[in-house]
């Protein structure tokens, strides 16, 4: 069966997830960074599992291996609940966008960005290999909650954004150390500068299915992944300290930062 990636669909990536869940397990649970930016009165613990889903098709010559993280014990069950259906979703939200998987490895593995009393930052990257690709497909996305609402946070959640303060906003970042040479970090910068990190698009960064540019948190500092082409490694990744983006546009501290 040859495999191509078309168009979402909703209906049928839900029957895709709700049934690959299904097969899923949990295990190696540890412990999350707690309290990271709250007070005694507000504080806030849980822990974080990491949970995987395995599914070796031996006639059809495919592998599909997809890691996830699940929260426990937050005080909140209805929050803790929303997350984890979200975060599910989302880990298994780019296999709605293909027709089939013959010949096909996948992999979808996360990093805990930001693990505080009142955000969730969490990178996936999707890496699938198929016998009739030159290279992997890898995708790069994101995920960040709320623990006092549960709610998805956006990048135009966590900071306000307009045409005059984007091109301040931006000047700010810079590629992260150690995953760049300095012989490409050229090629990168004019890549991006082709994308056109333009207000439209940063619009639609962190959507409800895969983008192009999404956000992630750390304790100190904003992420901003954007996709480039293959032969520069699919995804770059641009990072600025929020004390110095507060400088040149509004963060939304209260959000990052306050316990309820």
């Amino acid at each position: 069966m040859r495999v191509r990636m078309r168009g979402f669909s909703y209906v049928a990536l839900t029957a895709v997830v709700l049934l690959l869940l299904f097969f899923s397990s949990c295990g190696n649970s540890h412990s999350a960074d707690k309290n990271t930016y709250s007070t005694n009165k507000n504080s806030r613990s849980y822990e974080i599992t990491d949970c995987q889903y395995l599914d070796i098709g031996e006639a059809d010559n495919q592998s599909i291996t997809i890691s996830y993280p699940q929260i426990e014990n937050l005080s909140d069950e209805k929050v803790q609940e929303t997350i984890n259906t979200q975060l599910r979703e989302i880990a298994f939200r780019v296999l709605g966008s293909f027709d089939g998987f013959d010949d096909m490895d996948v992999n979808v593995n996360y990093t805990i960005r930001r693990a505080s009393c009142c955000v969730l930052s969490v990178h996936f990257v999707w890496t699938s290999f198929h016998v009739l690709q030159a290279y992997p497909l890898i995708l790069s996305y994101s995920a960040n909650f709320s623990l006092n609402s549960g709610d998805r946070l956006k990048l135009l959640d966590i900071v306000t954004l307009d045409e005059n303060t984007i091109s301040d906003f931006m000047e700010i970042f810079t590629l992260q150390e150690g995953r760049y040479t300095e012989d490409t970090i050229d090629l990168v910068n004019r890549q991006i500068e082709l994308s056109a990190l333009s207000m439209e698009n940063l619009l639609l960064a962190d959507g409800d299915y895969y983008t192009a540019i999404s956000s992630l948190i750390t304790d100190n500092s904003l992420i901003i992944s954007v996709e480039v082409i293959k032969a520069l490694g699919s995804y770059v990744l641009y990072e600025a300290q929020l004390s110095k983006l507060a400088e040149v546009v509004d963060v939304n501290f209260d959000l990052l930062c306050s316990c309820k």
